[in-house]
């Protein structure tokens, strides 16, 4: 309310200018008819007074909120002027005699019905003190007054019902406006209202949100889509979905709606990102469709886990088969060992079958390794955690592999570490220090020419500690990453392809993860996190063990 008699406080200002200015003008033009200066100097006094009151009001609107006791003063002031102009015109009988109905109209839009009533009141009170004053002498006549005034009651008479007809008209005007403006305003406010909450319910939604129009062109994208693909909205909205996400034509479009279906994508970073989209047909009124609603979630994590889960279920399975195996093959190889060194030392042998001997005994030996590894990974992981130094145990590991036989000239070895902040975690030694001999031993063997391995610890705002193993070898497909755990993967010549799987296993007990990062001829990164602080692992038993 008090906003909207501001507004229309400063269109008065604004009118009543106009106003003075155009009679300004008019005066100027008719400057010959006057035959008195001294009424053409009045005019032009009232002209300039109102100018002056003009920008009173004006300063006040500025600095005062009284916006009602505003009004009042304004609709006063400008009865007085319009007193004065039709007094100095010719009086009642003034051409200007209509300036009183603009005041009444504004007084209507301003104060409503009572402000319209009071502001005819008084123009006819003034329309009407006016001759009396002029015919009592109390004030001079002007060289517009005329000499002889006929009908002189019928001209008030008209005025005065023309201010109440004006009056009442304007002012059932300004309540209907009033109470549409009202109306219209409840709508607005209820609309953005309503606005807001769609737009938080959208904003809130944890998936991701995306509606097209019919020719597939983007119209919106919801908080959770922007955080999902990493891309800007103002970068998006406007492009055809096609680019945005990839999509086929029959992805986009299909008979049957809504439809569901899987897809990777390449995020804004360049990453591929693996997202479940269900299509909707976007519809308004009487089922008319207008676009395409497009629903996402982000399945990258869940897919890397049910990755984990296939991977885990083929390790387990593998290794039951393993400690089986192990079990009715070990003992027997153990004798056949015996039984053909004995053989050996009592058999006068040639060169040739004394080299088939010691073939025999090799792969003998190696396939005993063979079992052996088995067992390990079948085996439970028993250890004793305690608090583990991982600055002195990686610096024990380097030293080892310093000694190596497979480490060259040609290959270094870079440690680097934050010196600040302490390094430690809960964990059993000899297996973390195992983890770390297998991975800097399989480094070295990935860079038979040479290179440089790389050895970094740090600590990750999650709390843990994560350590990076990094070489400059030949690197991994995307398939052999995906297979690098299993059991029986090997890349090098005599492996036997569990030696990451028992890594694996180690970190997992401990709670942490294992991540590696490769590209073919760009070399491999494993990153190990471990927590600082774990439980006491539960461990499952071998049945065959």
């Amino acid at each position: 309310m008090p906003k909207h008699i501001r507004d229309w406080l400063s269109w008065l200002i604004k009118l009543r200018i106009v106003v003075v200015t155009t009679l300004l003008g008019v005066s100027l033009g008719l400057e010959s008819v006057f035959v008195q200066d001294q009424s053409l100097t009045r005019l032009f006094q009232i002209i300039i007074a109102s100018y002056l009151v003009s920008f009173i009001h004006y300063v006040l609107l500025r600095f005062s909120s009284r916006y009602v006791l505003q009004a009042y003063v304004q609709t006063f002031c400008d009865q007085l002027m319009i007193f004065s102009i039709i007094y100095v015109t010719g009086g009642i009988d003034s051409y200007f005699s209509f300036l009183y109905l603009l005041s009444i109209i504004m007084s209507s839009i301003l104060l409503y019905r009572k402000g319209a009533l009071i502001t005819a009141t008084a123009s006819s009170m003034l329309t009407v003190a006016q001759y009396l004053v002029i015919q009592q002498g109390l004030l001079p006549l002007t060289a517009y007054a005329p000499i002889e005034i006929r009908n002189v009651k019928f001209i008030i008479a008209t005025n005065v019902f023309a201010f109440y007809a004006v009056a009442y008209l304007s002012s059932q005007l300004s309540e209907s406006l009033r109470k549409t403006g009202s109306e219209l305003e409840d709508r607005q406010g209820k609309l953005a209202n309503l606005q807001a909450f769609n737009e938080n319910i959208i904003n809130s939604m944890r998936g991701g949100l995306c509606t097209t129009n019919l020719d597939g062109f983007v119209t919106l994208l919801n908080k959770s889509a922007c955080e999902i693909t990493g891309y800007n909205p103002e970068r998006i909205i406007g492009a055809h979905v096609n680019k945005v996400f990839g999509f086929s034509e029959h992805e986009r479009q299909s008979d049957n709606l809504p439809f569901r279906f899987e897809k990777g994508i390449m995020n804004a970073n360049g990453e591929e990102i693996y997202l479940g989209f269900t299509v909707s047909p976007l519809l308004v009124e009487h089922n008319r469709q207008i676009g395409y609603v497009y629903t996402f979630q982000d399945l990258t994590e869940i897919r890397k886990l049910e990755q984990q889960i296939r991977q885990k279920d083929r390790m387990v399975a593998m290794g039951r088969m393993a400690a089986g195996i192990a079990h009715e093959i070990r003992n027997p190889l153990t004798a056949i060992s015996g039984s053909f060194h004995l053989l050996k030392t009592e058999l006068a042998l040639n060169p040739d079958q004394l080299k088939l001997m010691e073939n025999i005994s090799l792969e003998t030996k190696r396939l005993y390794k063979i079992i052996t590894d088995f067992l390990s990974y079948a085996k439970p992981i028993a250890f004793s955690p305690g608090r583990v130094d991982l600055k002195r145990l990686t610096r024990d590991t380097v030293d080892l592999l310093r000694n190596s036989p497979e480490l060259t000239v040609r290959h270094k070895i870079e440690y680097s570490f934050d010196a600040k902040n302490s390094l430690h975690c809960q964990a059993d030694p000899d297996l973390i220090k195992q983890v770390f001999w297998n991975l800097c031993n399989n480094a070295v063997k990935a860079m038979p020419g040479g290179g440089t391995l790389s050895i970094s610890l740090e600590n990750t705002q999650r709390g843990e500690v994560a350590v990076n193993f990094r070489d400059t070898g030949g690197g991994l497909t995307k398939e052999e990453q995906e297979r690098i755990f299993e059991p029986f993967e090997s890349s090098f010549n005599g492996g036997t392809g569990l030696g990451l799987s028992i890594v694996l296993q180690i970190i997992e007990a401990h709670h942490g993860s294992i991540k590696v990062a490769s590209a073919k001829g760009a070399g491999t990164t494993f990153q190990i996190t471990l927590p600082k602080e774990m439980s006491q692992p539960e461990v499952e038993k071998c049945p065959t063990c």
